[in-house]
């Protein structure tokens, strides 16, 4: 049926109801977008899992350095200094000299020390490495499984908007 317009209205209340029907229909898939990275987000932040494997991906990552380290040259600097001081009376038969001797001794070290032939610090340093990566793939899997569960919840939250919009679609039909 046609509606009536006056003058005021330039939209009739049953095209208003078709609008707000499409408007509320279309309306949770846009939504659900912004609502999914949001939820995303928030887990990332708040996931227990989550934050667990990224703090092991950061100690992971912190052997590498640790193995670099015994390959490479020490350098060790040392200093000292010792001083001493001796008051001496010399006596002669003639006259008795007082004699004051100083003695200072300053010692700086440096010492590089490169370790030619050490295979047990290249196996650790290879031992690093692969542990780096198993530390990577273990978060590549946590970040996987967060994905899976936001989406399955996600998934749970839209379906429900789904069977409503079903609704209101056979309803607009009869």
């Amino acid at each position: 049926t046609r509606c009536s317009r006056d003058w005021s209205s330039d939209v009739c209340s049953s095209d208003l109801i078709r609008i707000f029907a499409l408007a509320a229909s279309v309306a949770p898939f846009y939504a659900s977008a912004a609502d999914l990275l949001q939820v995303f987000r928030d887990a990332t932040a708040n996931d227990a899992v989550f934050a667990s494997a990224k703090a092991a991906l950061e100690a992971g990552r912190e052997r590498l350095p640790q193995g670099q380290a015994l390959i490479l040259p020490t350098l060790n600097l040392t200093g000292s200094s010792v001083s001493s001081q001796n008051h001496l009376l010399v006596r002669n038969p003639t006259n008795n000299i007082p004699v004051t001797r100083n003695f200072t001794a300053n010692v700086l070290t440096l010492t590089l020390t490169q370790p030619l032939y050490r295979p047990q610090n290249y196996l650790q340093l290879e031992q690093a490495e692969f542990q780096v990566a198993q530390a990577e793939s273990q978060f590549g899997q946590a970040f996987q499984d967060l994905v899976v569960r936001v989406d399955r919840k996600s998934t749970r939250l839209n379906s429900s908007h789904g069977y409503i919009s079903y609704a209101v679609f056979c309803l607009k039909k009869k």
